[in-house]
């Protein structure tokens, strides 16, 4: 039987009170909490506002700049601005994003297979080791071998010297790679020379490559450059822009009228005219053989030429 009487119907009336009381607490303070949390929300938010207007500056993952000094900077602001709640940090962070940074971000953001960082700490781990800088030689050594002659041997020679120091590599190991990446032609007339141990040093190897280069480009330029091609910066055999070469012990002077043999082309006399602006038919300087007045009067004497 269920108790029955006045005191218990007061009994049931006041447990139901109670309940009533406790449902109205429970509902003040939900409210109270979001009014805390809408104003907390709203006072980080201002803080934010507050660091924004300081305009600080934006990280977009560039080489140029570190990530270390750059987190540094931030974390001096959000001090200032006296954002400490890491949820407030993040949220103020990703307004400092910007190119590949920010697309970093978001990525990780989205990556439910990686911890997302919820703290400005792990914040930072992550940033560094996404772009700390790497070691600069390992960096120099990547673009020289990543290097290739496009244009000129000489172009190519100066963004080789731009990188070569900072990979620190011995002379031997500057000539190697230097060669291993010149065009075809230049490269295989180079590496001849080099195997016959005809260089010094890899400056020497770098100047005989440039004015082979040189060469090769002025004998296909159907003489537009006329007979007062010279290589750039003069040669062995004299200065540049003299209007009479100078006396070359190794060749026989050129007689038009008589035809005058000139001693077979070998590869190391090849090599001096090169170096030293020589035309390949009666070696002298000033000319390519293509424009060589000797070999175009030979073609219209035959009987009178070399052999």
């Amino acid at each position: 039987m269920e108790p029955e009487g006045p005191e218990w119907a007061a009994l049931q009336q006041e447990n139901q009170n109670l309940q009533l009381l406790v449902a109205q607490l429970q509902g003040q303070m939900v409210q109270l909490l979001a009014q805390q949390a809408q104003a907390g929300e709203e006072s980080e938010n201002k803080k934010i506002k507050q660091l924004l207007k300081m305009k600080p500056e934006k990280f977009k993952g560039s080489p140029k700049k570190d990530p270390e000094d750059w987190l540094y900077e931030v974390e001096k602001t959000l001090e200032v601005t006296e954002i400490t709640l890491p949820a407030t940090q993040l949220k103020a962070i990703q307004f400092l994003l910007e190119d590949s940074a920010l697309a970093w971000w978001r990525s990780v953001l989205e990556d439910d297979e990686v911890d997302t960082p919820t703290t400005l700490e792990e914040f930072k781990v992550a940033l560094i080791k996404r772009y700390r800088t790497q070691d600069p030689v390992h960096v120099a050594y990547d673009q020289l071998i990543r290097l290739r002659q496009t244009g000129s041997t000489k172009s190519y020679a100066d963004k080789f010297d731009e990188f070569a120091p900072k990979a620190k590599l011995t002379d031997s190991a500057k000539c190697r790679q230097f060669m291993e990446h010149l065009k075809p032609k230049v490269k295989l007339e180079v590496q001849k020379e080099y195997r016959l141990n005809k260089f010094k040093d890899y400056e020497d190897l770098r100047a005989h490559a440039i004015v082979y280069d040189q060469a090769e480009f002025n004998s296909k330029d159907n003489g537009s450059r006329g007979t007062d091609w010279r290589p750039r910066g003069g040669g062995n055999g004299g200065q540049a822009g003299s209007s009479q070469p100078p006396h070359n012990p190794g060749a026989t002077p050129m007689d038009i009228g008589s035809f005058t043999r000139t001693p077979k082309l070998t590869p190391e006399s090849r090599a001096q005219c090169i170096r030293e602006g020589r035309c390949f038919f009666c070696r002298q300087q000033g000319h390519v053989a293509e424009n060589c007045d000797l070999k175009k009067e030979r073609k219209s004497h035959p009987n009178g030429g070399r052999q």
